[in-house]
């Protein structure tokens, strides 16, 4: 019935959590199945994806969250398409340059980026840091696809000041009860951190990628639920200082004028 397609470092977690609470909404355990933007290991055969779905009541509304299909291109929206042209899409933006620099503070978190490495040089090593903030591009994308109004398009800063409005906007796009509270509304799920402890945050990755392989993948959201993984980043954690200068957001905002514009003729959102 629904995909939510991005974006990366939007508080999609948290949000997908607060939906699988719904009892009128099915979503499978795992989020980021990322089947539609798969390149490897995509086959066009639906038969194991339906099956993350097979335990959901009949009326209940049923989706998945993958932040990675919103920057997959023409052939993941292509896909998706082809597998449901009815599909109501949710897709949460934030402002481009400090979802830039949290997907890059994260990145350092994961270990993929060194510490010391900058901002900038980053980028050469991971591109997805920017091009998963040109929402306008990827966003026209998906038009070519999809109708306007199979799109609900949520500020990350809404969910930050008023999270229950959103659960409502969100809750009457999919025809649920609106009025239904969440227990996880109040909840920070997914945090990125400055790793104090490197092998212990090894371990958490390791741990985390043999569960996805393996037919216990449910755990991990059940571990996020219970507030493991918070208690986690508080333990493992040391103080983040915000290094983004004045200088350099407004240095990185100007990649994004151009598409912020594309962004705004395209669904009357400003960020």
């Amino acid at each position: 019935d629904f995909l939510g397609i991005g974006a990366p470092k939007c508080a999609t977690t948290w949000l997908a959590a607060c939906m699988s609470d719904h009892p009128q909404i099915f979503m499978p355990p795992e989020k980021e199945v990322s089947f539609f933007s798969s390149i490897k290991q995509w086959t066009g055969d639906y038969s194991d994806y339906l099956n993350l779905f097979k335990e959901a009541k009949k009326k209940q509304k049923t989706g998945e969250f993958s932040v990675t299909y919103l920057g997959a291109g023409e052939i993941c929206a292509s896909r998706i398409y082809d597998f449901n042209k009815k599909l109501k899409l949710i897709v949460v933006l934030r402002d481009p340059v400090k979802r830039s620099y949290s997907h890059y503070n994260w990145l350092k978190q994961l270990g993929r980026v060194n510490e010391n490495t900058d901002f900038f040089k980053a980028l050469e090593k991971e591109p997805r840091i920017i091009t998963d903030s040109f929402y306008g591009k990827n966003l026209k994308v998906y038009l070519k696809y999809f109708p306007k109004q199979n799109f609900l398009v949520i500020n990350f800063d809404d969910i930050k000041n008023n999270p229950e409005l959103v659960l409502n906007k969100v809750y009457k796009f999919l025809d649920v009860d609106p009025n239904f509270k969440s227990s996880m509304t109040k909840d920070i799920i997914g945090k990125t951190i400055k790793v104090k402890y490197r092998f212990l945050e090894n371990i958490r990755m390791k741990t985390f990628k043999i569960l996805r392989k393996s037919k216990n993948s449910n755990l991990i959201f059940y571990i996020k639920k219970l507030g493991i993984s918070n208690l986690y980043r508080k333990i493992n954690s040391v103080k983040h200082e915000n290094d983004l200068t004045i200088d350099n957001y407004n240095k990185i905002r100007e990649l994004f004028i151009k598409d912020l514009v594309l962004l705004e003729d395209l669904f009357d959102t400003k960020l």
